[in-house]
Protein backbone atom coordinates (compact mmCIF):
# COMPACT_ATOMS: atom_id res chain seq x y z
CA UNK A 1 0.00 0.00 0.00
CA UNK A 2 2.64 2.23 0.80
CA UNK A 3 4.47 1.58 -2.58
CA UNK A 4 1.00 2.20 -4.18
CA UNK A 5 0.89 5.82 -2.70
CA UNK A 6 4.53 6.53 -3.16
CA UNK A 7 3.58 6.02 -7.01
CA UNK A 8 0.65 7.80 -7.28
CA UNK A 9 2.21 11.14 -5.42
CA UNK A 10 5.60 10.70 -7.95
CA UNK A 11 2.62 10.81 -10.60
CA UNK A 12 0.46 13.58 -9.26
CA UNK A 13 4.42 15.46 -8.94
CA UNK A 14 5.08 15.08 -12.37
CA UNK A 15 1.55 15.60 -14.08
CA UNK A 16 0.66 18.74 -12.37
CA UNK A 17 4.18 21.33 -13.98
CA UNK A 18 3.02 19.68 -17.42
CA UNK A 19 -0.83 20.78 -16.47
CA UNK A 20 0.44 24.08 -15.08
CA UNK A 21 2.56 24.51 -18.25
CA UNK A 22 -0.07 23.99 -20.83
CA UNK A 23 -2.10 26.89 -19.37
CA UNK A 24 0.84 29.36 -20.31
CA UNK A 25 1.85 27.54 -23.52
CA UNK A 26 2.66 30.37 -26.79
CA UNK A 27 1.82 29.63 -30.15
CA UNK A 28 3.79 30.84 -33.10
CA UNK A 29 1.37 32.54 -36.03
CA UNK A 30 1.96 34.23 -39.19
CA UNK A 31 0.29 36.10 -41.66
CA UNK A 32 1.42 36.45 -45.08
CA UNK A 33 0.48 38.82 -48.27
CA UNK A 34 1.70 38.96 -51.50
CA UNK A 35 3.20 41.67 -53.37
CA UNK A 36 0.46 43.20 -54.63
CA UNK A 37 -2.02 42.22 -51.81
CA UNK A 38 -1.51 46.36 -50.28
CA UNK A 39 -4.04 48.51 -48.96
CA UNK A 40 -2.27 51.31 -50.23
CA UNK A 41 -0.04 52.25 -53.45
CA UNK A 42 1.69 55.75 -54.69
CA UNK A 43 4.27 56.37 -57.02
CA UNK A 44 5.45 59.93 -57.92
CA UNK A 45 8.21 61.89 -60.37
CA UNK A 46 9.45 59.23 -62.77
CA UNK A 47 8.57 56.23 -60.57
CA UNK A 48 5.75 53.79 -61.76
CA UNK A 49 4.11 50.26 -59.87
CA UNK A 50 2.39 47.57 -61.70
CA UNK A 51 1.10 44.13 -60.87
CA UNK A 52 3.18 40.83 -62.35
CA UNK A 53 1.06 37.88 -63.32
CA UNK A 54 3.11 36.08 -60.31
CA UNK A 55 1.53 38.03 -57.79
CA UNK A 56 4.45 40.40 -57.37
CA UNK A 57 4.47 44.13 -57.44
CA UNK A 58 7.48 45.78 -59.50
CA UNK A 59 8.90 48.84 -58.38
CA UNK A 60 10.61 51.07 -61.20
CA UNK A 61 12.29 54.53 -61.20
CA UNK A 62 13.78 56.25 -64.29
CA UNK A 63 15.51 58.42 -62.28
CA UNK A 64 16.79 59.52 -58.60
CA UNK A 65 13.72 61.87 -58.28
CA UNK A 66 10.18 60.49 -57.42
CA UNK A 67 9.95 57.05 -55.54
CA UNK A 68 7.47 53.93 -55.68
CA UNK A 69 5.39 52.83 -52.38
CA UNK A 70 3.60 50.31 -51.26
CA UNK A 71 1.49 49.46 -47.89
CA UNK A 72 0.94 46.88 -46.31
CA UNK A 73 -1.58 46.17 -43.07
CA UNK A 74 -1.77 43.35 -41.21
CA UNK A 75 -4.19 42.96 -37.70
CA UNK A 76 -3.03 40.36 -35.35
CA UNK A 77 -5.15 39.14 -32.77
CA UNK A 78 -6.19 41.07 -29.31
CA UNK A 79 -3.96 38.29 -27.59
CA UNK A 80 -0.72 38.13 -29.40
CA UNK A 81 2.17 38.57 -26.87
CA UNK A 82 5.72 39.81 -27.87
CA UNK A 83 6.75 42.12 -30.45
CA UNK A 84 5.77 40.73 -33.89
CA UNK A 85 8.81 39.77 -36.53
CA UNK A 86 8.41 41.18 -40.28
CA UNK A 87 9.72 39.11 -43.05
CA UNK A 88 9.97 40.72 -47.06
CA UNK A 89 10.28 38.75 -49.72
CA UNK A 90 12.24 41.68 -51.68
CA UNK A 91 14.52 41.73 -55.00
CA UNK A 92 16.08 44.80 -55.43
CA UNK A 93 16.98 47.55 -53.54
CA UNK A 94 13.51 48.15 -51.16
CA UNK A 95 13.78 49.75 -48.17
CA UNK A 96 11.32 48.53 -45.49
CA UNK A 97 10.30 50.26 -42.71
CA UNK A 98 7.86 48.46 -40.17
CA UNK A 99 5.50 50.28 -37.08
CA UNK A 100 3.58 48.48 -34.62
CA UNK A 101 0.29 50.22 -32.95
CA UNK A 102 -1.91 48.49 -30.90
CA UNK A 103 -2.72 45.02 -32.64
CA UNK A 104 -2.27 46.52 -36.31
CA UNK A 105 1.48 45.88 -37.72
CA UNK A 106 2.00 48.70 -40.63
CA UNK A 107 4.98 47.78 -43.31
CA UNK A 108 6.55 49.95 -45.75
CA UNK A 109 8.12 48.88 -48.79
CA UNK A 110 9.63 52.04 -50.66
CA UNK A 111 12.11 52.42 -53.36
CA UNK A 112 14.04 56.10 -54.22
CA UNK A 113 16.58 55.56 -56.53
CA UNK A 114 17.07 54.45 -59.97
CA UNK A 115 16.50 51.07 -60.98
CA UNK A 116 13.96 48.33 -60.22
CA UNK A 117 12.83 46.60 -57.42
CA UNK A 118 10.58 43.56 -56.54
CA UNK A 119 8.05 43.08 -53.24
CA UNK A 120 7.10 39.28 -53.58
CA UNK A 121 5.81 39.24 -50.09
CA UNK A 122 5.67 40.13 -46.64
CA UNK A 123 4.86 37.90 -43.74
CA UNK A 124 4.37 39.30 -40.27
CA UNK A 125 4.95 35.97 -37.11
CA UNK A 126 3.82 36.54 -34.05
CA UNK A 127 3.19 34.82 -30.60
CA UNK A 128 -0.30 34.08 -28.71
CA UNK A 129 -1.22 32.87 -25.54
CA UNK A 130 -3.08 29.13 -26.05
Amino acid sequence: MKRLTALIVACLALALPALAFADSLLLYKTKTRSGVQTINRAATGSCSLRSTLAGALEMRCATDTGRAQAVYRFRLPQNFTGVPSVHASTKGPVHIATTVRANVVRVVATLSQAGSAQVLMVSVGYYTEG
